[in-house]
């Protein structure tokens, strides 16, 4: 299983690694021959050939897991009818906002998070098909993934990889 942190030479994307002093603006879950992610038009299953076309993959964080039971795991948690959360996004917009020209810290939790999907959430659903299948949880601390910007997620990740993860 990996987890690919990416990039897009939209204005989108550069305005939220401009915001959040990142080069990265997006992740997602890859399993097999596919890659997992959401995006403006809710949860997508995607070709790793068109993924790797549309995004380009900076930063990657890879788990031994075979992806055959990564699948079957991610089928018993995952709503693949999962719609985007706009409202959580406008919020964590608007506090990268605050934070870029006020200074403001990023609060802890998104209070716009709604039933819907971020990317970053993605990766909560890669926290439990780890501990679904005995390998324990990616994330220690108990974080809100709606307000998580991408690079503070990969980094976060990074701190806790030094036993379990390759990095790159």
């Amino acid at each position: 299983m990996n987890i690919y942190f990416t990039s897009r030479p939209n204005i989108g994307s550069k305005l939220i690694q401009w915001a959040t002093g990142g080069d990265v603006s997006h992740c997602a879950i890859a399993l097999g021959g596919s890659v997992y992610h959401t995006t403006e038009h809710g949860f997508e299953q995607i070709a790793f050939y068109d993924f790797n076309n549309e995004f380009k993959i900076v930063r990657s964080l890879s788990f031994e897991i075979p992806d055959d039971k990564a699948l079957l795991a991610m089928s018993l948690i995952f709503n693949r009818g999962a719609s985007y959360d706009y409202s959580a996004f406008l919020y964590f917009a608007w506090r990268a906002y605050l934070k870029k020209f006020h200074g403001q810290e990023i609060p802890k939790a998104n209070a716009w998070d709604s039933k819907g999907f971020l990317c970053t959430e993605m990766v909560g659903v890669a926290d439990k098909i780890c501990e679904i299948l005995g390998y324990g949880s990616l994330l220690d601390d108990k974080i809100d993934l709606a307000i998580t910007a991408p690079i503070d997620l990969y980094y976060l990740l990074e701190t806790k990889a030094s036993r379990r993860w390759t990095c790159y």
